[in-house]
Parts: C-alpha cells; structure tokens; sequence
C-alpha cells in the first residue's frame, strides 16, 4: 500500500520536479515532497518558524489559505531527538519538512486521502484523492528572541489597551450628540437604496474598503435610546472581517466600503441590515434600528 502512495505521489509532483534547487525528498513519516531551496538561514532544533501554508484539494479548490501576515501558523521546532508533539496528520509531515528548510524555501508535499484515516471521513474530503500543501518559510526565530518577541508585543498591545479605552468618552458624548440631532431631525444624511442612511466624518485617504477584502473596523454601536450595546475600544483592537461574505449584519457590508483607510462615518442601520425582527437578545430588542460610529484602519 505504502510502495503504491509513493508512486501516486511521484505522478502528482512530477509537473513541479526538475527546476534548479529542487530536491525530491521524503519525510521521516515517508510523505515524498518537493524541496525548492531559495535561503541559507536555516531552522534549528526548538526554534519557533513561521511559514505560509495553502491546502488545495485535488480537484483544484483552496481548501486553507494562511498567507504572510498574522494569520501565519508559528509553530516551534522539536528540540533534538524529540518527537513532535502535535498528532495532527497534516501538519505534522510539514513540519518535518520544514526541519530542514531555510527562510524562503518552498515546500511542496501531496497527501493521498488514502493515507489520512483521520480526514478521509471528513465531508469536506469526501471527493478528493489527494491534497497538496504549498508551505513557504518566512521566518525563524529562536527561544531567546521569540520569548523577547513576545513580551514586547504583550507591552505594546498593553499600551494600545489603554489609548483606545481612553477614547470612550470622546466617542460616546459624539455619537451621543449625533444621535440626538438625528431624533431631532436637524442631522442631514446620504442614503444608499439598501435603506441604510451615514455620514462621512472623514473620508480616509488610505486604501478603499472592496468586498472579498479582509477590513479591520474601530467601532461603538448603541441603540436608538442611546444605549451602548457593544464597541471594540474597550478590547484595544479593531474587529476584522472579509467584507462582503456574509460575517457581519449586512450594514456593515454595505456600509463599510464607503470609505477608505482612515476613514470616519456614522451609520443608521434599520432593522432589516442589522438584527432583524427578533433583534439580540439581551441587549438588542426585535426590529432595533441600531447606530454605528465606525474607523476603517485597515485593508488586505
């Protein structure tokens, strides 16, 4: 059985086998992949690497894609003649991979379904034959600077915490007044069709909001009796989505791709394009028309 996957294998990466600084390889476990050597800072034992990773099934559909930024896994290396440890049947030949790859490299390594009893009874298996990784190392790190990483992040992120919690005030007194000038009938807004009704505050100058687009969005939501119901300044980090899929309560879709990064805007949102007839319990009753001031700070 094993002697026949090998040759499945071999068949599969045979397109992709040949170029300068490829290797065939094969893992401990005796997963055959293809090696295409780029760098020369290498991995060592109990380094923490970090490394893009895409999973396309055999009938061409992208199954996983974890691309450079910091969605990337990082993952530590096992120390010496220490096994790994993750028991994950897709992983842990990547990382045996990896073991001996140099920052820049590309690994290429193809699965049978056949050799994965733990997937092969996964529905989203089900019609495949095989699976193929594509993993591109991006970086490495050892213990000592890994732990140094971290704990200027953990300070950093700390930092952040406490700039964004004191902006509360500033932004709940403006939506506040926003809201009053709304019921008043003074506030003058834009429309879209969708019902949706916002004011731009600042335009942005940054990239453009565009569905399919991972967005990260600073917000403050309350009610029409003005109460505060959720915002992402108390957790100190924006809330980030792919806009247009469906993720979020459809205003948000609609009205985040009017601005850019950098951009400001409070958005009305009746009942329909946000929690619909039966609202959210607790916090949100049926057919709330809710309010938002959102800050787009990002897209990818």
């Amino acid at each position: 059985m094993f002697k026949r996957i090998l040759v499945c294998l071999f068949v599969v990466s045979l397109a992709s086998c040949g170029q300068k600084g490829e290797k065939e390889l094969v893992t401990p476990s005796g997963f055959p992949y293809t090696h295409s050597k780029v760098g020369t800072v290498t991995s060592n034992p109990g380094d923490f690497i970090s490394f893009t990773w895409k999973v396309e099934g055999s009938d061409g559909s992208v199954l996983q894609d974890l691309p450079e930024g910091p969605r990337m896994p990082v993952m530590q290396l096992p120390k010496g003649e220490s096994p790994l440890v993750q028991a994950n049947p897709l992983l842990d030949p990547i990382l045996e991979a990896l073991e001996h790859a140099a920052i820049g490299d590309t690994i290429i390594l193809t699965m049978p379904i056949d050799s994965l009893p733990q997937v092969k009874t996964n529905p989203q298996f089900a019609s495949l034959t095989y699976i193929k990784h594509t993993v591109i190392l991006i970086d490495v790190q050892g213990e000592v600077s890994k732990k140094a990483a971290d704990e200027a992040k953990r300070l950093e992120q700390e930092a952040a915490l406490e700039e964004s919690k004191k902006r509360i005030p500033e932004v709940s007194e403006m939506i506040a007044k926003t809201l009053k000038d709304y019921k008043s009938g003074k506030l003058k807004t834009e429309k879209l069709d969708s019902g949706l009704k916002y004011i731009i505050h600042e335009q942005g100058d940054g990239a453009q909001a565009e569905n399919g687009k991972r967005v990260s969005v600073d917000y403050y939501g309350v009610t029409m009796d003005g109460k505060m119901f959720d915002n992402s300044f108390r957790a100190g980090k924006p809330y980030t989505f792919p806009l247009g899929k469906g993720q979020v309560i459809r205003g948000w879709d609609l009205g985040i791709p009017l601005l850019k990064v950098g951009g400001k805007a409070t958005i009305f949102l009746p009942y329909e394009l946000a929690y619909g007839e039966a609202g959210s319990p607790p916090n949100i009753g049926p057919k709330a028309e809710l309010i938002f001031y959102v800050e787009l700070t990002d897209v990818k």
